[in-house]
């Protein structure tokens, strides 16, 4: 997703990924197996160019 407000990640019990330690990546509990990466928090930096170009305004340049 392009955004991710605190309203929304709290609403689904969303939890920051502190295993992998990468600000914008979000996991729920195991059972689900989802995660959620807030494109708009992710760190400026080649890896994460292709995630940041589907986003919009600052963010994508």
């Amino acid at each position: 997703m392009t955004s991710a407000s605190e309203n929304l990640l709290n609403g689904f019990g969303f939890q920051l990924d502190l295993e992998n330690g990468i600000p914008g990546v979000y996991i729920l509990p195991n059972s689900f197996k989802t995660n959620l990466i807030g494109i708009n928090q992710l760190p400026v930096t080649p890896e994460t160019v292709w995630l940041r170009i589907l986003s919009k305004g600052k963010t994508q340049e």
